[in-house]
């Protein structure tokens, strides 16, 4: 339920209870004696005090929702802001662009070839990211890589690689076209003995536009 019908029925649920303690208060003009009377002001008294704390309650309820929707209109997509937040993404992601040759004898395998494919940013300040470990039997890539993402850190500009098992934690920069990944190696990526350490591998940038210049899918 989002925040504008949270309000609506918040309306509907205080108008409601107005209505129902109007509906216990004498008609205009009904006239009523003695005790009776005296009766009646003080359950008048009650209501109106009844009423009064509803509708208080009532226009602080919609204060908040309202401060509430403000906040929501800030996500993405919602104010200037936002966009202004999510170009900047766009920016600093941008130059990340491209198809890296990840280290040989990848994961340990004698011979072993990997690429990673960093995608345009899209509309959302976020870029995709294939991993494709390539297949040296029988010399093709597979079609279905693993996937990932990339994205700026909130607080800063740090970019970050989520999405992949074996690159867990990523914090990605750039040295001229050089990608260094630094990542928690929990698969003992370098053999070190030790799967608690953060390690760095750099990966130079192909120079090819697509994946399939470095060779045709597996069938």
């Amino acid at each position: 339920m989002n925040n504008r019908d949270a309000v609506q029925r918040a309306f509907n649920f205080f108008a409601l209870q107005f209505a129902h303690q109007l509906s216990c208060l004498p008609a205009n003009g009904e006239h009523v004696a003695g005790d009776r009377a005296r009766q009646t002001n003080r359950r008048e008294s009650t209501i109106m005090q009844a009423i009064t704390t509803r509708l208080n309650s009532f226009f602080v309820a919609v204060t908040a929702l309202a401060v509430l929707s403000a906040c929501d209109s800030a996500g993405i997509g919602g104010a200037a802001g936002d966009s202004d937040d999510i170009a900047e993404a766009i920016a600093l992601l941008k130059p990340f662009e491209g198809i890296y040759n990840l280290p040989d004898d990848w994961n340990g395998v004698n011979g072993d070839e990997a690429f990673l494919q960093i995608g345009a940013p899209g509309t959302d300040g976020r870029a995709d990211v294939a991993f494709y470990d390539y297949d040296d039997l029988d010399n093709c890539l597979p079609a279905s890589p693993l996937v990932g993402e990339l994205s700026k850190d909130l607080f800063s500009n740090r970019i970050f690689m989520d999405g992949l098992f074996m690159f867990n934690e990523a914090e990605l920069t750039r040295t001229g076209s050089t990608l260094n990944i630094q990542f928690n190696d929990d698969a003992d990526y370098d053999n070190d003995g030790s799967t608690t350490d953060r390690v760095t591998l750099s990966a130079p940038r192909e120079g090819v536009s697509q994946i399939t210049d470095l060779g045709a899918f597996c069938l």
